[in-house]
């Protein structure tokens, strides 16, 4: 969703990178980085295997690897907004000076 509600992505990929992005932006503004992601819970709607390779596909371009942060995966059968098809929770550990 943008900051208005609206969804912005139809397909799996864009909206994980959309969800990513949003967590990343979050991060910055709060002095931290995606490194700095130590959990995160990931629901969706669609679990195939076309949609979970999609899902990995983008979140590898977000977290180095070896450095993935633990991880739930969720199937449930819809979230709020019509057309969501993947909502993500993250928990950040950011240091402070």
């Amino acid at each position: 969703m943008d900051e208005g509600g609206k969804l912005v992505a139809r397909t799996m990929r864009e909206q994980t990178r959309h969800v990513l992005e949003s967590i990343k932006a979050i991060l910055a503004r709060e002095g931290g980085t995606m490194d700095d992601v130590v959990r995160v819970r990931v629901y969706v709607t669609q679990l195939d295997q076309p949609s979970l390779k999609e899902i990995h596909e983008v979140r590898s371009g977000y977290f180095r690897p070896g450095h993935y942060p633990a991880s739930t995966l969720v199937r449930v059968d819809q979230l709020i907004r019509d057309g969501a098809l993947i909502e993500i929770d993250a928990d950040a550990v950011i240091a402070t000076a």
